[in-house]
């Protein structure tokens, strides 16, 4: 920012329709503030041959704004007065993301169950707050949450026991950057035994299930 101030953030929802041939390469970013000198605008790209431009939203139309440069981890632009602006790249395509794996403990209405784990698959340039926020009354479980997947590409969740494997549906990472985030998997830890702990393991299914990220989750 050009000097001291608020700046008030949110997630809005994109409106594809306007995009063209362009897609969303992150979330759409409501910004209120005064005048900034450059933006930061997180990204999820493994390439980094990978074309990303801006998308700025003001009056009722859209503007495609170069960057100004790209960083492993950053895209920076200069846009002076920014309300609506998020990152978009030409077309679909099925390259690896840079993603993240969040899980929730959300409680059952008796105390004495184990209640549900919430699994979601999201691109790691989704804030983990936004999806703190809207799984209000459920434990944030802090593990290792990086892997790399591809959009399009089906996973499956293994839940490793002492005395069992359970295996759930796989499901497409789709790479949503919508400002409502679902849950890809959920767990229902009262049925799977008394064990303590539960390895994780999300498997890619179209890689003869590779393992793409794993990690232990105590359960009782």
């Amino acid at each position: 920012m050009a000097g001291k101030g608020d700046v008030r953030v949110k997630i809005s929802k994109w409106d594809t329709s306007v995009l063209g041939s362009m897609t969303p390469a992150g979330p759409l970013f409501s910004i209120k503030c005064q005048a900034v000198l450059k933006l930061h605008l997180p990204h999820c790209m493994c390439d980094d041959e990978e074309v990303l431009s801006v998308a700025h939203f003001t009056g009722g139309t859209m503007e495609i704004v170069k960057p100004l440069k790209t960083t492993a981890s950053h895209v920076v632009v200069n846009i002076p007065n920014p309300s609506l602006v998020g990152l978009i790249r030409c077309g679909l395509s099925a390259l690896p993301v840079q993603s993240q794996v969040l899980l929730f403990l959300c409680p059952q209405g008796n105390t004495n169950q184990k209640g549900i784990l919430n699994v979601f698959l999201l691109p790691k340039n989704v804030p983990t707050y936004e999806v703190e926020h809207q799984q209000k009354g459920s434990t944030f479980i802090q593990t290792s949450s990086e892997c790399t997947l591809s959009p399009g590409r089906k996973y499956g969740l293994c839940c490793e026991l002492v005395d069992y494997n359970l295996h759930l549906k796989s499901r497409t990472f789709d790479g949503d950057f919508s400002p409502n985030f679902l849950p890809t998997f959920q767990v229902n830890l009262e049925c799977i035994s008394d064990a303590k702990n539960m390895n994780l393991t999300l498997l890619d299914r179209e890689t003869n299930d590779q393992k793409v990220w794993e990690c232990v989750v105590q359960t009782g």
